[in-house]
């Protein structure tokens, strides 16, 4: 039995609101002693390096000389999994996603209200260095309401580290810049983007451990999309929804997982409130599995490092649902809930594997 941290980046304001730290049990499933980190307002979204030491949080209610802004916050995890505040940055409009490149050098934001993404450097000691680049996008799709301009909803890196990917809600497109992670550069004049349908509206992508895939979930029609890689161009070979034919009800879709050995892929459906399982073949095509249902709103899924279950961060629950993955056909068995939250649960974290 392993007793693991598991860090719950929450929307709770107030001096109960912020991070979340509470012990997880891989060998039960069982997640208990929640207590608050970091008294951090709006932890929208949180991402961690991968040796366990340091945490990185959006901060919707950063304060600046007195003045609320948008930003992020660094945290040094210690032997015991507190958070201590190493520094936070400020910028301009609040960031919707965050994530590390592949060398932990480089933090990657996106920016949906500002139609932004920016690069931030990582310190020696994990403290986030001066804003390196923002680069803006322009565009527009056909949804009068949700596509009048660019809206880039996440900012992930390939499985090379080549290339720098920002999934577009307002574009409908994933665009794909080259990327040197040495000099944190990215060039615009030859990004080259995946092309989802009018009006799907991709939210977040993940790629195929191989390279050869990729998968975009689709915030506004409910689909996944597979692509293809062709040399340097991705070319869409499926898209597939996320709901059970015929339900018409209000519903978008959140988070994207592909299991490290790529044969099976989860969507979450905020409205339905469900995970759609998804088996993926060898061409990266997808056969849908299963759709398990879970608290309301799932608003962020996660594997635990052992690979044998899913948290889903079910934001208008209040609550964590615990998920057990049949290793062998990808499906869900629901085995627990996570309850004791004092508010919307925006995402969930396992820094490492380390015991508590």
């Amino acid at each position: 039995m392993a007793i693991i941290p598991l860090y719950i980046g929450t929307t709770a304001n107030g001096e109960n609101g912020g991070i979340f730290l509470a012990r997880f049990d891989t060998e039960t499933g069982a997640a208990s002693d929640l207590t608050l980190a970091a008294a951090q307002p709006g932890a929208s979204f949180l991402a961690a390096t991968s040796n366990g030491k340091v945490l990185f949080a959006v901060n919707d209610g950063l304060v600046i000389n007195g003045e609320k802004t948008g930003g992020l916050s660094a945290y040094a995890i210690d032997d015991n999994h507190a958070l201590t505040l190493l520094n936070s940055a400020e910028m301009s409009g609040v960031l919707c996603h965050i994530s590390l490149d592949n060398t932990e050098k480089w933090l990657l934001g996106a920016a949906y209200s500002r139609g932004t993404f920016s690069l931030w450097p990582v310190q020696a000691d994990g403290s986030l260095g001066e804003l390196h680049r923002t680069v803006k996008h322009e565009g527009h799709s056909v949804d009068e309401r949700r596509q009048k301009e660019a809206h880039p909803h996440q900012t992930i890196t390939s499985p090379d580290n080549r290339s720098l990917c920002v999934a577009d809600l307002g574009m409908d497109k994933v665009m794909i810049y080259p990327f040197d992670a040495t000099s944190g550069t990215l060039s615009t004049d030859d990004a080259t983007s995946a092309q989802l349908a009018p009006g799907a509206g991709p939210r977040h992508a993940v790629f195929h451990p191989s390279g050869n895939f990729l998968f975009v979930v689709n915030e506004l029609d409910n689909t996944v999309t597979a692509f293809r890689k062709n040399h340097n161009q991705y070319e869409a070979i499926q898209s597939i929804s996320t709901v059970p034919e015929g339900f018409d009800g209000s519903t978008w879709t959140a988070e994207i997982l592909l299991t490290p050995d790529g044969k099976f892929l989860y969507a979450t459906n905020r409205g339905h409130h469900s995970i759609a399982v998804f088996g993926v073949d060898d061409d990266g095509a997808l056969t849908l599995l299963q759709i398990a249902a879970t608290g309301r709103f799932p608003q962020h899924i996660a594997f635990s490092p052992c690979g044998k279950w899913l948290l889903s961060a079910d934001r208008d629950e209040a609550a964590v649902s615990i998920f057990r993955i049949n290793p062998d056909h990808g499906t869900l068995q629901q085995s627990g809930v996570l309850s004791d939250l004092p508010d919307g649960p925006m995402c969930v974290l396992f820094p490492a594997q380390s015991e508590i």
